[in-house]
């Protein structure tokens, strides 16, 4: 299945080094197509002559209307291809590859590795300051089909693929405020205080020796002392709070439902010597299968036929080849129900397993 990688680059000088990038790596120059407006590029490389084609470049002077014809094949959605048509208008340039699904990866990390940009994102970016509002081609509101010849009917086949990531979000957290607090406090203290005490007592007795050298002049001092309270504040550390952050992991299982387009080839017109293949080869198969197990339930044959052609549709896809029935069945029954809402899995199942086990070849 042909891919087709499309990236917008912002300069001529990038672009080239895609380019050259890409047909280093092995991809070829017919399969290589860079798009732009600016013509005075265009006029250079008309004179540089063999230059372009030694290049392999071709380029589509603002011929967006080949990426627009190509849309469904390549699986752009109408709006981007406005917004690729955009970033042309501004002076971009959008390289196309066209690859097999194994070295698709491979073209979109060369164009990421040179500055390739985020459509969606540049987009959001033009919305803000003024995106110009240019139709693309084709009438507005229709859907281009796929090309259609007298010999030929291109259906494409998509398949949606799950990306699952991950981003950072607010869960909450805390907030620390720290603040002073004033509290009144009494405490008792015991004062000491001395007293000078002056008594008098009248005596009679005779004067001793002690009392003759103390009679004369001089002065005696005493003096009282007191105690009073002083009062001073020492800060000490009482408690710490800390703060922290810490991580935790969980798994979380997504589920969703993808789609795929399922494309059934029923033959018709066929004459009696031709070789059946496909779905009709195995009808005799089928029928003989819906006989032994559906036919005493009183339904035809038509009523079971969505389911085998259903189960034969995933036994022929290599996008199931290997898969283990067990592991598998939960993904084909919502994939029926939503095809068939009308058709209760239980009795259908019996037959798609089988159809599908048929298309394997294993049985």
């Amino acid at each position: 299945m042909i891919n087709t990688v499309v990236g917008l680059l912002d300069n001529r000088s990038e672009a080239e080094k895609v380019v050259h990038d890409l047909e280093r790596e092995g991809f070829g120059r017919d399969h290589i197509h860079v798009m732009t407006s600016d013509v005075e590029y265009e006029r250079e490389l008309g004179a540089a002559g063999g230059a372009q084609k030694e290049s392999g470049l071709r380029f589509v002077l603002s011929k967006l209307g080949l990426l627009e014809e190509r849309r469904h094949e390549i699986g752009l959605p109408a709006e981007d291809i406005r917004y690729y048509s955009e970033g042309v208008r501004r002076g971009g340039l959008l390289v196309t590859v066209e690859t097999d699904e194994s070295h698709a990866d491979r073209a979109a990390e060369i164009l990421e590795e040179h500055g390739a940009v985020n459509i969606e994102e540049r987009a959001g970016q033009w919305q803000q300051t003024g995106m110009t509002q240019q139709p693309t081609m084709g009438k507005a509101g229709t859907t281009t089909e796929p090309m259609r010849t007298a010999e030929e009917a291109k259906i494409p086949v998509v398949e949606e693929e799950l990306k699952v990531g991950k981003r950072a979000v607010k869960r909450g957290g805390v907030r620390v405020y720290t603040h002073v607090m004033e509290r009144p406090v009494d405490e008792d203290i015991t004062l000491r205080e001395e007293h000078v005490n002056v008594e008098r007592h009248r005596v009679d007795r005779p004067v001793s020796d002690a009392d003759m050298a103390a009679f004369k002049e001089g002065t005696i001092e005493l003096t009282e002392t007191g105690e009073e309270a002083v009062a001073s504040k020492e800060a000490r550390v009482v408690e710490e709070v800390t703060v922290s952050k810490g991580v935790t992991e969980h798994i979380e299982t997504i589920h969703d439902t993808l789609r795929r387009t399922e494309v059934d080839v029923e033959e018709f017109g066929r004459g009696a010597a031709e070789t059946p293949s496909g779905f009709e080869r195995f009808d005799a198969d089928f029928r003989q299968h819906y006989s032994t197990h559906f036919g005493n339930q009183g339904q035809p044959y038509d009523r079971y036929l969505p389911a085998y052609r259903f189960g034969h549709a995933l036994g022929s896809d290599p996008a199931y080849s290997g898969k283990d029935w067990a592991a598998l069945e939960p993904d084909v029954r919502r994939v029926w129900e939503k095809k068939q809402p009308s058709s209760k899995w239980d009795q259908m199942k019996n037959a798609i397993h089988y159809a599908w086990e048929r298309a394997r070849g294993h049985r």
